[in-house]
């Protein structure tokens, strides 16, 4: 996982757009701009259960999809549109 990947989860979770925050992340525009970490207690505990849940289900990487039943682990935008175009 991406060394500031939390971070970046907290600050989707924080925002009031989270769409917006979401692309923001995609597009690496957080790699590049500071950005405030959110320090909300139930945003912890909201990461905390997604992680528990993502280490059941065996999913150790960000992003992670799933397209028409296949699981593509990081950003792979060509997986991701081969298996779009699979039904």
């Amino acid at each position: 996982m991406h060394k500031d990947a939390e971070n970046k989860i907290k600050y989707i979770f924080c925002s009031n757009d989270k769409a917006k925050a979401y692309e923001e992340a995609m597009q690496g525009k957080l790699d590049s701009q500071k950005y405030e970490i959110c320090k909300k207690p139930e945003i912890d505990d909201l990461v905390r259960i997604h992680k528990d849940a993502s280490k059941k289900m065996g999913i150790n990487s960000t992003p992670f999809f799933i397209v028409n039943g296949k699981s593509i682990s990081g950003a792979n935008t060509p997986e991701i549109d081969k298996a779009l175009q699979q039904k």
